[in-house]
């Protein structure tokens, strides 16, 4: 009979360490997913942002190109900044 109640406490004990480290990993799991979603999303705007700074340029570059011509002190005041 004592040996059957060592087996179950040993057998508790096992269960109980399981649930107790399952917490755990779950809290790792999350971290890693939120610092990775964190990452992404860096990523997206850092993306986001270039394009933008693309078009700008692009419409910087046409006007200096089209428009400013025209204007001699501006285009070459707009030319010096795109070369930069």
């Amino acid at each position: 009979m004592e040996f059957i109640t060592v087996i179950q406490g040993i057998v508790i004990l096992l269960v109980a360490a399981e649930e107790f480290m399952g917490g755990i990993k779950k809290k790792m799991i999350y971290k890693a997913a939120e610092k990775e979603l964190v990452e992404d999303k860096k990523k997206e705007v850092a993306e986001l942002l270039s394009e933008e700074k693309e078009e700008n340029r692009m419409r910087l570059e046409w006007l200096a190109a089209f428009v400013f011509p025209h204007f001699d002190f501006l285009h070459r005041l707009f030319m010096q900044d795109l070369l930069r």
